[in-house]
């Protein structure tokens, strides 16, 4: 394929996912974030986001998809949740007679946690892939201090004395299209490093919110 037919197909793919991310902020807009249809759009517009960062790993237009993944799969949740605890708290508030957390709170918290729990492992698994697909080996350090480890005993990232994270290549539509350990070209070894480290970021800050909404 042609330089100009591939950069024509990802824009192509990328207006797709551009009107899934509309359609799936509609729906999160007029729903609660733990909808199932909700959640169905969100999960099949993460899909789509991590196939084509990893199908066209060097075009530059598809570089972009890491932080769409971050702001529309991940913290448009965390502030749907955040909206509505706040909500929630102003509403306990009103009421003097409640303990310090009304029921309501209660459970609205913990779908939170479990929410930025999964989030943890999906992200994770994401640190995981990308170290493999492109032989970061210099980030192994960082993720093995952080007890992110591969769940296969031969992938060098394992440590079976470790918790290990479950990874986002159980899912067939994601499956890598690089060989592992693939010769970047030149300059794209640091920029798939930078996006390993905004991975962490990530991760960093889910640790933070799911501290500050522990009971």
């Amino acid at each position: 394929m042609s330089a100009s037919a591939k950069k024509d197909e990802v824009s192509s793919v990328l207006r797709e996912i551009k009107g899934l991310g509309l359609d799936f902020q509609k729906s999160l807009k007029n729903s609660v974030p733990w909808d199932r249809d909700v959640e169905f759009q969100r999960q099949n517009l993460r899909r789509r986001l991590v196939n084509v960062f990893f199908a066209y790993p060097f075009a530059p237009q598809a570089e972009a998809e890491e932080n769409k993944l971050w702001l529309d799969t991940t913290y448009a949740l965390i502030q749907a949740y955040r909206s509505r605890l706040a909500k929630q708290d102003a509403e306990d508030a009103k009421n003097s007679r409640l303990p310090q957390h009304s029921v309501q709170m209660r459970k609205l918290q913990n779908k939170f946690r479990t929410f930025l729990s999964a989030e943890e492992s999906f992200w994770s698994g994401f640190a995981l892939r990308l170290v493999r697909t492109f032989g970061l080996t210099e980030a192994k350090p960082a993720l093995l201090a952080l007890n992110i480890t591969s769940p296969d005993p031969s992938d060098p990232l394992a440590d079976v004395s470790r918790s290990s994270v479950p990874t986002i290549d159980d899912d067939p539509e994601s499956r890598n299209t690089v060989e592992p350990s693939t010769v970047l070209p030149s300059g794209q070894r640091d920029r798939k490093l930078d996006a390993v480290s905004k991975v962490l970021v990530h991760l960093g800050d889910l640790a933070r919110y799911r501290e500050q909404y522990n009971e």
